[in-house]
């Protein structure tokens, strides 16, 4: 199915992600006070001024007439950043009238946007082999994304000094969920110290340029496209950084119990870890014909 970016998030990719994090960083005053991103505060301004709206509730009932498409825009971000203004003008009667809801608009998410792209072992090989063609700092922090399957900024973050070498373990600290620490193998430790350890306060996977990671490394987009991984995919079938932590939870989730994987892959309630959970036949049989011959033996 042909699948194409709307004119908006066509004009908002002209801007570099990487200049415009410059220009953040450059302007920082009065960041510790919003409770938003720069990049937000933009794509509201840049809406407002791009659709010619006057006020903020006339932005909401341009967004409105969008629907259910508001998410997919990549909007979700407008939508709440003005109702929550304007319900705080509501709450203080500088406003009479309630602004939308969010489904009303469409902003809330997706009710199943979870990715479903699992490699094959071949297709992963490849992938593997071309990323490290191109980058090897890259196949680096992916190959430990794809062992531990933590996330991309949990591995962009990661310290070597939360690295311990001697009790088998890495801990993440400043993660998206919970902290936590979680153990790992001999071969992974090799791994790490093919090019460390480093100082405690250097970061463990620093990009080409010797600076630690910001983005997912573009290698490996270019990696995927050049071996057509996404090819004909739908959007929530399409590979990206965040399948690696994907494919490792559905390994683990075979032989970890529900609250090992949950501690392990740092998530707070079980709705996550049973996505990758699926039911064992084998077991299931061994299961009732045990409690069958219990059952038995209580009639006699």
């Amino acid at each position: 199915m042909s699948q194409h970016n709307t004119l908006f998030s066509q004009t908002l990719s002209l801007i570099l992600r990487h200049v415009f994090q410059k220009l953040e960083h450059r302007h920082k005053a009065g960041r510790s006070s919003r409770k938003f991103g720069f990049k937000e505060q933009f794509t509201v301004m840049a809406f407002i001024q791009l659709a010619a709206r006057r006020s903020m509730r006339d932005c909401l009932r341009c967004l409105e007439a969008v629907g259910s498409r508001l998410y997919h825009f990549g909007l979700k971000y407008v939508c709440g950043t003005l109702r929550r203004i304007l319900k705080h003008a509501l709450q203080h009667r500088i406003i009479i009238e309630a602004p939308p809801s969010a489904a009303q608009i469409g902003a809330t998410a997706p009710k199943d946007n979870r990715r479903l792209r699992v490699l094959t072992q071949d297709e992963l090989t490849k992938l593997l082999d071309e990323i490290k063609r191109r980058d090897l700092q890259a196949w680096r922090i992916s190959m430990f994304a794809m062992i531990m399957g933590c996330r991309f900024s949990d591995a962009a973050r990661l310290l070597w000094g939360q690295v311990d070498f001697e009790r088998k373990t890495v801990s993440f600290v400043k993660t998206k969920t919970v902290a936590r620490v979680v153990v790992v193998g001999d071969e992974l430790l090799s791994f790490l110290k093919d090019f460390g350890p480093g100082l405690p306060s250097e970061n463990v996977f620093i990009n080409h340029r010797g600076q630690p990671y910001k983005e997912a490394p573009s290698a490996l987009r270019a990696a995927v496209d050049e071996l057509k991984l996404n090819e004909g995919r739908a959007a929530n079938d399409r590979f990206s950084f965040h399948n690696l932590r994907h494919m490792a939870a559905t390994d683990l989730a075979r032989d970890l119990p529900l609250r090992d994987l949950m501690d392990y892959m740092g998530w707070k309630t079980p709705a996550m870890a049973l996505r990758y959970m699926h039911g064992n036949e084998e077991i299931q049989r061994a299961a009732i014909a045990a409690r069958e011959a219990r059952l038995t033996v209580n009639r006699q």
